[in-house]
């Protein structure tokens, strides 16, 4: 497989692309957990109703990774708490030991916009 270059005008500051974009973050992260390395490609494969109900799955029981994360994080703040040299050490939670923040929770209407977003920005690139 060959890596494809992106051209310069592509390219987003993270600061106002993928991290402002909870929708799009979410894509990626589902991307890593059905082990597609093509973002667009997944999203075209599949429909609103399925990438809703992927959100919906993720936002009652996580995806596998976020819920080994935080599993990790507890197991890390339970170690620090029953370690602190006094009480006046400060209590541990679980999201200090956390690489990333918690996701966002998107709604069924931030979802659709997301679609209708791409379908329209498709069929611009087609013309």
């Amino acid at each position: 497989m060959r890596a494809e270059r992106v051209a310069p005008d592509r390219c987003r500051d993270i600061r106002g692309g993928i991290l402002s974009q909870p929708v799009e973050r979410f894509a990626h992260r589902l991307a890593i957990e059905l082990g597609r390395e093509d973002v667009e490609g997944m999203l075209r494969s599949l429909t609103s109703r399925q990438l809703t109900l992927w959100k919906a799955f993720a936002n009652v029981d996580g995806l596998p990774t976020e819920r080994l994360s935080l599993a990790l994080a507890m197991i890390g703040a339970d170690l620090a708490n029953k370690m602190r040299q006094s009480n006046s050490d400060r209590v541990r939670r679980p999201d200090d030991f956390l690489p990333f923040h918690l996701p966002d929770q998107q709604t069924d209407e931030d979802i659709a916009s997301f679609f209708e977003n791409r379908l329209s920005h498709g069929a611009n690139q087609q013309t």
